[in-house]
């Protein structure tokens, strides 16, 4: 089993849930070795003799940098082996800076670019449309009040694109994205915060359009 990250992200642990019938006349059962693998290889190979059965299993190791994680199973004899669950935990974000491929995408999708600088592989969101969100959770504030908004992004097009603004699920404005020749580029509009987390949403856009970041400075 292979778990892709848009970025590269550090973590120290991996936790499975392990599912198993065998006592109940099925054919799962535990794995007899769990071998954990990402960037630089293989980081952890655990034995099946402590493993707990229907329950998460948390395997610990010193901190990496992956784009991905592999889990390989070896099974027992004829019997499957079954995971109900893959956890990778990272450290959340607190701004001010937030990537927009954290974000939770609809109608747009992970892109490379080598223009782009943010992430170390150029990691950006494109692919989008009239129809696009680009859903930040989590975005805090210190205290409630007026933030500025500023995006980080690209317009290969010949024409400005707009998109919309929604803060809380509340309209907050829009913002004009300027033509830049494929180079990053940010515009910026003012924008009120609650105190604590706030759910931030980029809505629109065009296939010329890419989002890098968004960033935040209290007015």
């Amino acid at each position: 089993m292979k778990v892709t990250f848009a970025r590269p992200r550090k973590f120290s642990s991996v936790t499975l849930a392990l599912f198993v019938d065998i006592h109940r006349n099925g054919a799962i059962d535990l794995p007899s070795e769990i071998v954990i693998s990402a960037a630089n290889g293989t980081i952890a190979t655990i034995t099946g003799d402590n493993l707990l059965a229907n329950d998460k299993n948390t395997f610990m190791f010193p901190e990496i940098e992956s784009t991905f994680v592999v889990v390989t199973l070896s099974n027992r004899g004829s019997a499957y082996v079954g995971i109900c669950e893959l956890e990778v935990w990272v450290d959340p974000l607190t701004g001010p800076i937030y990537y927009a491929v954290d974000a939770v995408l609809k109608s747009a999708n992970v892109v490379n670019d080598t223009k782009s600088s943010a992430t170390s592989n150029g990691a950006v969101v494109g692919g989008l449309s009239s129809l696009s969100q680009v859903a930040f959770s989590g975005v805090y504030a210190e205290k409630a009040g007026k933030y500025q908004l500023i995006v980080s992004y690209s317009n290969t097009g010949n024409e400005t694109a707009t998109i919309s603004v929604k803060i809380n699920q509340i309209n907050a404005g829009s913002i004009s994205l300027p033509a830049t020749g494929g180079e990053y580029s940010t515009q910026s509009i003012v924008v009120d915060l609650a105190e604590g987390k706030n759910f931030l949403s980029l809505l629109g856009g065009t296939e010329n359009v890419r989002f890098e970041t968004i960033k935040l400075t209290n007015l």
